[in-house]
């Protein structure tokens, strides 16, 4: 699905869908089809998608089309992508695992 989307970086977009769901087992990705933490910044509420596929084109809209090239990882960690400032770190860790 994230390929199907043109997601460019695929392996690092399923390494943060899977930390950010701990495995696809969050409260987040199992009610409401979440699988990246996606917040409205209005709200600060989590998004709420019908199917998980609709998260998945979302992470385009909402985060990735704003990317212009460069080092990938280095440019969520500029954007703020996540709070936890080892956020990076534990991305490459899943992805070691892929």
């Amino acid at each position: 699905e994230i390929e199907k989307n043109g997601i460019k970086y695929p392996k690092i977009v399923l390494a943060q869908a899977i930390l950010e769901t701990a495995w696809f087992k969050s409260p987040v990705c199992r009610n409401k089809h979440n699988l990246f933490g996606l917040t409205n910044p209005r709200t600060g509420k989590y998004y709420e998608f019908n199917h998980w596929t609709e998260s998945v084109k979302a992470y385009y809209t909402k985060v990735q089309y704003r990317y212009k090239g460069g080092n990938y990882l280095l440019w969520l960690k500029k954007i703020g992508y996540a709070e936890d400032p080892g956020y990076i770190r534990a991305v490459i860790r899943v992805l070691r695992q892929l």
